[in-house]
């Protein structure tokens, strides 16, 4: 499955929960409201 950058999870963090940014691992999505570096 190919990466797209910015990733789903990123643009969706940063979107609709107001985090910095977000990192996916497997199949879950984690949003992370101290950096916003994409993984």
């Amino acid at each position: 499955m190919a990466r797209i950058y910015p990733s789903l999870c990123y643009r969706n963090c940063r979107s609709y929960k107001g985090a910095k940014g977000g990192k996916c691992d497997g199949l879950k999505c984690f949003c992370d409201f101290c950096s916003d570096k994409p993984f």
